[in-house]
């Protein structure tokens, strides 16, 4: 009997799946092997060259050349050997040790275990260990001492984590730990296998176990990711084509199968196919998910289809033909969808899949793009019979539903779907025999639908397009029935294209059918469309035709005395059209609101001819006719825009109290019309006109109020407020001043001016308060200006200043030199700084007069401080000589501001120079010839002022320190 040397393995450490000659592939080179490391195989090959026994051989003649080629290699083991030949020697003794207890069908491997062992205690660090290691777990393996094989294999993977024997023992590493139910080791073991790349041998069924591992642990999608990879791995080796389980190789055949079940629990347990549409979707970038697919699909619907789960199933099946429309496999899932719902007794589902099966699957759909309508005569025969189906079933439903009455809602849904359903019949199957019969049904569900356009061509189809029928004048009328209600919702100018074509199926109508009883009824609509047309004419002339016809009905007539008097109208005759609405006014007819209509269309006439009036100049005659408006239609929607209009007609022509009187009467009668504004803003015109100022300082504060225009607003306000002044409604000016200062901050100096009359009005009124509280917003809005500061704003900030600081010089003359005088002359003195502080920043604005007048004030204090000096209380008890003393002393303190005095007096005489010579200017000159009259009382210096004031006519002007601004600068307008 011939044998071969075979690695056997354990079967509790493998599935069934894997035989033991898969674990023996070829092994690449290893950094720690001496040599590119082989397998057992090899080894074995090796020992036979050893022994000379290449050919096969009987099992005695080998066990007796393994136990020889033993006996050889233990001779190396002689105590005095080369040391590098003995570890080699340990190596194959235990090997061939090993093969023959194998050989002998001994499952006692001690021996060849101590050799092992021994020489990697001798030989811990040696090159080849992973070999013996491997070997090891082998022998520890078959004595069925599995625990140790799996230190062993341990210590391999630990030790030489690069070796090609690790891959396998990963492998072993992670059935053991599976078949131990250790699911968490069993995935790290398989996990390393897999992270060692493809070219092993155990790659893909680690990569099937590691998925196994996930799942037991449910961690679902992580299985699902491992799994579809080895899905992928497959698509690949089967060159792309997608996977049927008929077409795979019989070994693999069984690892698809059972690779699908796990996919399909997992998607049951991650929640079903919308995880699937997901994984799906994100792999169709990276792998060809789409050629498995249908496996996935097909598995998982299968899987709830065991379990009765009858909605989960056709779910899976829907979403395999939402994501894939065109597979080949798509009408069998949509066709198993449909047989599901109906076995379950779902009838409403079962419609609704119909539906999606015929839609998918329509002769004009993209399947057929992608196939052959003879390849599947199947799907066609499905789409007949779901075709038919559907149509009754919903023709059938829309009836039902009518003679229940049913909501409109309802009903509309109903025949929808009915329509579609005959539609898509009439363009898959257009020669069958009930073709016309349904073609009618289709216009009259179109026509119901209010889609006239379709109804048109659907009825001229039935009418026309076959052998004459029972419905074929019915079909015909019912088209120009559509024709004019299709006018009816176009645009103008859509209206103009398809009115020619209206007009031709009415004359083709009353052509084929002349003795129709609706022919008359035609004809008015054909009136109609031409007056639509703008062919007024021809409207007038066909209607016309009908009011000349005894037998027309009622109805008739006001149809057709509406298109004369319309289209009068339209062609601007607006005399005619009056004429012809007061006689369409006359007729009966059933609706209120067309009566309404037709006085209004009588309003329009007239209001018409005054703008006709109004284009030839004739202004008298427009005004008469938007006047009478009133008169003929009472309450017209015209009126308050003809008044209006007559209202700004009198205007141009200056006929402003007449004009004022309509506004008025307009505001009164039309309180919510729109132009109320505009009507307030022709009033404000008109009553300036008629110098009505305090009428239209109140026109002007409504423009205020409610202009919309933030400009039209700010000058509507201050002119309300001017004219409230200039009307001397002093208090409405004031609030009118302070609404545009709060409103309009800005422009600056239109604000300045109306804080400028504030302080006027409150001036005249004698409130002070109020005038200096306004003054001094003047002289800190000119502070805050900027670069809108002007000679104006600084000219009235200057001289309110001056008004303002009046308080600081009460208050300095409020204080008596009383005794004890040291603390009282204190608090004198100190007042009269502040006065004088005061001066100093009014002269520092730089305008004349204010300068001046402060130069004078300054002297006039210091003269009165040394007055007070001298008019002070004297002390108690002083004797006359005493009191002589004190008085000398005191002079002596007082001098020198009665001189400071004469001094600014003077400096005050300097401006003369700089041709100024106002009021302050004078009375300095009046104190100086008082105090100094031989110096300054002379004749000359008043001569010389005269000359230059009134006889030259010489005008002052600012100069000097502070002078550097005019008088008084005038106010902007």
């Amino acid at each position: 009997m011939t044998r071969y040397p075979l690695l056997l393995l354990s079967t509790t450490l493998l599935l069934p799946l894997l035989d033991g000659c898969a674990l023996m592939g070829e092994r690449r080179g290893d950094k720690e092997s001496e040599a590119p490391q082989r397998t057992i195989g090899d080894l074995r090959r090796d020992q036979a060259v050893e022994i000379a026994t290449l050919e096969p051989a009987s099992e005695t003649s080998v066990s007796q050349d393994r136990a020889r080629a033993a006996e050889h290699y233990r001779a190396l083991l002689d105590p005095t050997p080369a040391e590098p030949l003995r570890p080699e020697a340990m190596r194959r003794i235990a090997d061939l040790q090993l093969e023959r207890d194998v050989d002998n069908g001994s499952s006692d491997h001690s021996a060849a275990i101590a050799l092992y062992r021994e020489r990697l205690e001798r030989y811990p660090d040696l090159l080849g260990n992973d070999r013996v290691r491997y070997q090891l777990a082998r022998a520890y393996e078959m004595s069925g001492e599995g625990d140790k094989a799996l230190t062993a294999m341990g210590e391999l993977v630990e030790r030489h984590p690069d070796s090609p024997y690790a891959v396998e023992a990963w492998f072993r590493r992670g059935e053991y730990a599976f078949v131990q139910r250790d699911y968490s080791g069993a995935e790290s073991a398989y996990r390393k296998v897999v992270q060692r790349g493809s070219d092993s041998l155990y790659y893909e069924r680690a990569l099937y176990k590691l998925g196994w591992a996930h799942f037991k642990q449910s961690a679902y999608n992580e299985a699902l990711d491992t799994l579809l990879s080895l899905l992928d791995r497959t698509v690949a080796r089967n060159g792309g084509n997608a996977l049927s389980l008929k077409t795979v190789a019989r070994a693999e055949r069984e690892m698809l199968d059972d690779t699908l079940r796990v996919i399909a629990l997992s998607l049951v347990y991650l929640g079903g196919h919308d995880e699937l549409d997901t994984l799906i979707k994100a792999r169709s970038h990276a792998s060809n998910s789409t050629a498995y697919a249908e496996l996935l699909y097909g598995g998982l619907g299968e899987l709830h289809l065991e379990k009765e789960r009858y909605s989960d199933a056709a779910g899976v099946f829907q979403a395999f033909v939402d994501h894939f429309p065109n597979h080949a496999r798509s009408p069998d899932f949509q066709l198993k969808i449909i047989d599901i719902y109906r076995k379950a007794r779902f009838p409403s589902l079962a419609l609704e899949a119909r539906k999606r099966f015929v839609e998918q699957h329509s002769l004009k759909g993209a399947f057929w793009q992608r196939h052959r309508v003879e390849d599947f005569p199947e799907v066609i025969a499905a789409l007949k019979q779901h075709l038919t189906d559907l149509a009754r079933s919903y023709h059938a439903s829309a009836q039902q539903l009518k003679k229940k009455k049913a909501s409109t809602k309802k009903q509309q849904a109903t025949v929808n779907e009915a329509i579609r359903w005959y539609r898509l019949y009439l363009t898959s199957f257009p020669d069958e025999p009930q073709s016309p019969a349904i073609h009618f049904m289709l216009a009259e569900l179109l026509f119901e639908q209010g889609d006239y356009a379709a109804a048109v061509v659907a009825y001229e189809q039935t009418a026309y397009d076959y052998a004459s029928h029972e419905k074929s004048a019915e079909s015909a009328y019912a088209a120009v029935l559509s024709h004019e209600k299709l006018l009816n919702t176009l645009t103008a100018e859509q209206r103009a294209v398809h009115e020619e074509t209206a007009l031709l199926s009415a004359g083709r109508f009353t052509q084929q059918f002349p003795q129709h009883p609706e022919a008359l009824k035609v004809l008015a609509r054909s009136a109609s469309q031409l007056y639509q047309r703008a062919d007024y004419s021809a409207a007038i002339a066909a209607s016309q035709q009908i009011l000349n016809t005894p037998s027309s009905d009622r109805d008739l007539q006001q149809r057709a005395a509406t298109i004369v008097a319309d289209a009068h109208f339209e062609r601007a005759d607006y005399a005619a059209a009056e004429s012809a609405y007061r006689h369409l006014l006359t007729l009966p007819v059933k609706e209120i609101n067309q009566r309404h209509s037709n006085r209004e269309r009588l309003a329009a006439s007239i209001y018409k001819q005054a703008e006709q009036a109004l284009a030839n100049k004739q202004q008298s005659a427009a005004i008469d006719h938007f006047l009478r408006i009133a008169k003929s239609v009472p309450d017209s929607q015209y009126i308050a825009t003809a008044h209006y209009d007559a209202a700004a007609t009198l205007m141009a022509m200056k006929q402003w109290q007449r004009a004022a009187d309509i506004l008025e009467s307009l505001r009164r009668d039309y309180p919510k019309d729109d132009r109320q504004n505009e009507i307030t803003q022709k009033l404000a015109v008109i009553y300036l006109e008629l110098d009505s100022g305090e009428l239209a300082a109140e026109e002007f504060h409504r423009i205020t109020q409610s202009a919309k225009d933030p400009e039209l607003q700010r000058r509507a306000a201050w002119q309300s407020a001017e004219l409230f002044l200039k009307a001397e409604r002093h208090q409405r000016a004031i609030d009118g001043f302070k609404v545009y200062i709060k409103q309009f901050p800005a422009p600056y100096d239109q604000a300045l001016e109306a804080r400028h009359h504030l302080v006027e009005l409150y001036h005249k009124g004698h409130n002070k308060k109020r005038a200096d509280y306004w003054r001094g917003q003047i002289v800190s809005g000119d502070a805050a200006a900027g670069k809108d500061r002007n000679d104006r704003s600084i000219y009235l900030a200057a001289t309110a200043s001056l008004v303002l600081l009046e308080d600081e010089t009460d208050r300095y003359r409020a204080v008596a030199l009383k005794r004890p005088l040291k603390k009282s002359l204190k608090l004198k003195k100190q007042r009269l700084q502040q006065a004088i502080k005061a001066l100093e920043h009014a002269s520092s604005y730089g305008v004349a007069e204010v300068t001046t007048e402060s130069t004078y004030r300054t002297a006039e204090l210091y003269r009165d401080f040394s007055q007070s000096l001298l008019d002070s209380e004297r002390p108690v008890g002083l004797s006359a000589d005493e009191l002589a003393e004190y008085g000398i002393l005191l002079e002596d303190q007082a001098y020198p501001f009665e001189e400071k005095a004469i001094a600014i007096h003077a400096s005050n005489l300097q401006h003369i120079n700089s041709d100024i010579y106002d009021d302050a200017v004078k009375r300095s000159l009046q104190v100086l010839a008082e105090l100094m009259p031989v110096r300054y009382a002379k004749q000359e210096i008043g001569e010389s002022l005269f000359l230059r004031k009134h006889v030259l006519g010489i005008q002052a002007q600012a100069s000097g320190k502070y002078l550097t601004r005019p008088f008084m600068p005038a106010a902007p307008r």
